[in-house]
């Protein structure tokens, strides 16, 4: 197997490509949201929309006002919202410096701020897909937060920094506000979202791309005219000499260094020490003297003056037509004269490849202006400019060279990240933009060369980062604009892994006695469970056991978990968890403790108090419950009821959304069975993230309940289930069958198994050792 030049094919780098995945939100608040929540006003009254769904649920949001500066925040601050992104400005291509500059320079000074704050989100409209339809537009220009966010996190471990793509265009802005503030209340610490339209809700997965077909016609030759930025130095300039074996295209090089004439007698020496003491010799001779940093550069320009020399060289012998021109990518005006001029020689411009790139790695709090205008403005303003040089072009290629440090964030690289994030949003819509031309931006993984010196590449190897061999690299480069088509979007790395070793955090917070622990908060609200209202005492909701069990439940599965399966038992009613401001807003507290043995404590309660539900989760395949062990002990005899059932009194006191106990078809010592309502049927939030039914769960206790009072002769109180198992995760599609089994009963309590079995007869979930205490008299 050849490549298009006639040569051996390399060994592949992995090709990956982001994929949206459907996934259930976790269910719990974003941290920091039962404190203050301020808004950032984003000019179009969506700040408004979303403090009012807030407040609206017992939230103490507000919009923040116009200018004011993030080290100014009130103390009490627990949350900022970010709308800055979605100003939607007229030209964002020209805005996007500015706003990209500016959230910069306001999260910075956010560490100054005597506000200990628990989460920052940012928030822009990549199309609710993660940029990958381009179905935002100019838009794109403005996506850039994503990846500072991605960063701060990484710089702010004691922070939840989180980045959402909210779906705009074409929706009311109250539709929008809602959505955004169910993603606050529910979407818990997960770190990137996309929220479309249609009401998905997507997280980041990235799968696997086939190789380049290897004999695949080129789309590169020689009546190819390729505008490259940053090509003429490092790891580019080893890309183009790939790409030019075999295929001859005609290739224009723009750079900001100027090629200079030097003193034979330096050409012996290649390394800047020797230079520097070389040129500093010569000023003495000639009786001049210049400060040390300038004899510096004066060697770095000598040194970079003779790669770009040898890059044309290499270039030329490779079979490439090679023209370098110095020119700041950043000068819009002297970009579009010189492509006027090497359109005279060469004819219209039929592809870009914009590779220039500066780093100039700080803290987010400690960047400059002058280092973000230097980095960003390299990246994004240079490819407006080329863009609109070749507004009239037929381009057939357009290549970005992205980082990876734009999809996962990587300490340091704030500004690197966003503008390579902004790469990455582009190629999509200019895919669209245009549909003859193939666009792609590749996010590679680090090189070993280019601007990955030494002490980087120890860096990269502690972290478990391997590293691109060049001569692969610049292969797979070729191979892809060769390719003449393929994905708008990809990440190249040397392996499928190596995304998860970027994205990592120092090893401080990758392992230790606090690893797998949570600590989450949810808010009730009468907006947010109105059935909570139907299960009150005189006056006072009592949170069910059935509820507990579906919150503690949401600290165990992961969202969307399509195996489902999961146990808690030992589920106990500490003490009665009770609301007595109801519907009023109420913040609650889920904690989770991994034990050794692979299972983890669960409790439940009020915030900074004893819990009033405690239980031990874990996942993994159920088997179908095993029969009683134990044989009810005899009692007086009654009549079967098989009649309707009925609600009232103080053992059925349950309101109408609560009232899932359907029909009693059957009921004597042995147990008893019933047909019971899930959520669905009751009228229950369906787009809540539920992991359990919990209107079935609590039929399947109210029914153990009428069989405790018909085998005791007394009212009683469910305190305790030694085992909850869910076969068949969320809300059952219709009626189910519940049936109870007796264990043992007497005089002060009454121990039951029940099963919840679905139409078809398969078992959605088991309760095994119901425990019903008699109530006091």
């Amino acid at each position: 197997m050849t490549d298009d030049g006639g040569h051996a094919a390399p060994h592949e780098l992995t090709r990956l490509v982001l994929t949206p995945r459907p996934q259930q939100s976790p269910g719990f608040a974003l941290p920091g949201l039962s404190r203050r929540v301020l808004v950032t006003d984003d000019g179009r009254g969506i700040a408004a929309e979303v403090v009012a769904a807030l407040v609206a649920r017992g939230v103490r949001a507000e919009t923040m006002c116009a200018g004011l500066p993030f080290d100014d925040v009130p103390p009490d601050t627990g949350c900022l919202i970010l709308l800055d992104a979605l100003r939607g400005p007229r030209r964002p291509a020209e805005a996007s410096p500015q706003l990209h500059g500016e959230l910069l320079r306001r999260l910075g000074l956010l560490t100054r701020s005597p506000a200990a704050v628990d989460s920052v989100v940012l928030v822009h409209d990549g199309g609710g897909d993660f940029g990958l339809s381009g179905r935002q537009g100019g838009g794109a220009w403005l996506n850039g937060a994503t990846a500072l966010a991605r960063t701060a996190d990484r710089e702010w471990p004691d922070i939840t920094v989180k980045a959402v793509d909210l779906q705009c265009a074409g929706r009311p802005i109250t539709e929008v506000g809602q959505a955004l503030s169910q993603e606050l209340l529910l979407g818990g610490d997960e770190k990137e979202v996309a929220l479309a339209a249609d009401g998905e809700r997507y997280m980041r997965e990235f799968v696997p791309a086939p190789p380049v077909p290897a004999d695949r016609a080129t789309a590169v030759d020689s009546r190819s005219f390729l505008v490259v930025t940053g090509g003429a130095r490092g790891i580019a300039a080893d890309c183009l000499a790939a790409l030019a074996t075999g295929r001859s295209p005609r290739l224009l090089l723009l750079g900001r260094t100027g090629l200079v004439s030097e003193n034979s007698r330096l050409a012996a020496l290649d390394d800047e020490p020797s230079l520097i003491r070389a040129l500093l010799e010569y000023d003495k001779a000639a009786g001049t003297s210049r400060p040390l940093p300038q004899v510096r550069a004066a060697a770095a320009r000598l040194l970079a003056s003779r790669e770009i020399r040898a890059t044309l060289q290499r270039l030329e012998r490779a079979g490439a037509t090679v023209r370098y021109r110095t020119v700041d990518v950043r000068d819009s005006d002297a970009v579009r004269v010189c492509l006027r001029e090497a359109r005279g020689e060469w004819g219209p411009v039929t592809g870009l490849v914009h590779a220039a790139g500066v780093i100039a790695d700080k803290a987010v709090a400690e960047k400059t202006p002058e280092q973000f205008d230097q980095v960003f403005t390299t990246k994004v303003a240079g490819l407006r400019n080329l863009l609109d040089a070749t507004a009239d072009d037929p381009l057939k290629t357009v290549c970005l060279f992205s980082s990876v440090s734009a999809v996962v964030g990587n300490a340091g690289q704030s500004d690197y990240a966003m503008a390579n994030a902004v790469m990455d949003h582009l190629a999509p819509h200019l895919a669209r933009e245009h549909p003859d031309a193939h666009v792609v931006s590749m996010a590679w993984g680090a090189w070993r060369g280019g601007m990955v010196g030494p002490q980087l590449q120890e860096h990269f190897t502690d972290r478990g980062v391997a590293l691109i061999p060049v001569q692969e690299g610049a292969r797979a480069f070729a191979a892809e604009l060769a390719a003449g088509s393929g994905p708008a979007r990809l990440v190249l790395v040397p392996d499928e892994q190596q995304v998860r070793c970027w994205g990592e955090k120092s090893p401080a917070h990758e392992s230790g006695p606090d690893q797998g622990k949570l600590t989450a908060t949810l808010l009730t609200h009468g907006t947010l469970q109105p059935e909570l209202a139907d299960h009150a005492i005189m006056g006072r909701v009592i949170v069910p056991v059935a509820t507990a069990v579906e919150w503690m439940a949401r600290a165990v599965v992961p969202p969307g978990d399509a195996g489902g399966s999961f146990v808690l038992s030992d589920i106990k009613v500490q003490s009665k968890l009770a609301f007595d401001n109801y519907p009023g807003a109420e913040w609650l507290s889920v904690q989770r403790s991994p034990a050794p043995d692979g299972t983890c404590a669960l409790r439940l309660g009020r915030p900074g108090s004893h819990p009033q539900f405690s239980a031990v989760g874990s996942v993994g395949t159920l088997a179908p419950p095993a029969a009683p062990q134990e044989t009810p002990e005899p009692l007086e005899a009654y009549t079967p009821p098989n009649r309707r059932f009925r609600y009232g009194g103080t053992s059925r006191f349950h309101g109408p959304m609560h009232q899932v106990l359907q029909e009693v078809v059957h009921c004597d010592p042995a147990g008893a069975q019933g047909i019971v309502h899930g959520l669905r049927e009751m009228g229950w939030d369906a787009a809540e993230p539920w992991r359990t039914d919990p209107a079935l769960v609590d039929g399947a206790v109210q029914l153990a309940v009428v069989w405790g009072e018909e085998v005791t002769g007394r009212p009683n109180l469910p305190m305790a289930v030694d085992r909850y198992e869910m076969h068949r995760p969320g809300p059952a599609p219709g009626p189910v069958t519940c049936r109870v089994t007796a264990r043992r009963a007497d005089r002060m309590r009454a121990i039951c198994d029940a099963v919840l079995l679905d139409a078809d007869g398969g078992l959605r979930a088991a309760l095994g050792g119901i425990q019903l205490i008699i109530r006091p008299r």
